[in-house]
């Protein structure tokens, strides 16, 4: 079971990401694809959120894997807010990684989520976000 000091860390982080989210989704002229991007992330966080509180750890463990999808896709947006929420999570869950030595998301004795070959693609996103928001800037 993911423990109460993590749970409080992740619900924080992603309250963040949520006002960061919408307000770029209502404050910002969107095209579709990064519209429809902010609404699945608010909806996935709203599960996330359910599910961590109601400690549901397979429901946890595709959300884990959904979250990495999106941060992989959110190179293909055009809104430099929401690029920067993308660089901002993907610098977050990195530097957690390295303060915890694992992904909090996970327990004790867990190695999914994180490791080399992961801590390679997230440098790789996060460099591939600073160029595209090089360019936007």
């Amino acid at each position: 079971m993911i423990s109460n000091i993590n749970k409080a860390k992740l619900i924080f982080i992603t309250l963040i990401l949520d006002i960061l989210t919408f307000y770029t989704l209502y404050t910002n002229e969107l095209n579709k694809l990064d519209k429809t991007f902010s609404i699945v992330v608010l909806l996935t966080h709203l599960i996330f959120y359910i599910s961590l509180i109601m400690n549901k750890k397979k429901i946890l463990d595709i959300l884990h894997i959904f979250c990495f999808f999106l941060v992989s896709f959110s190179v293909y947006l055009e809104n430099i807010n929401l690029l920067l929420i993308g660089l901002l999570l993907i610098v977050i869950i990195q530097i957690l990684w390295r303060l915890e030595n694992k992904c909090i998301l996970m327990d004790d004795g867990d190695t999914f989520g994180y490791g080399k070959t992961i801590d390679i693609i997230t440098l790789i996103i996060t460099i591939l976000l600073s160029i595209k928001l090089g360019t936007k800037l």
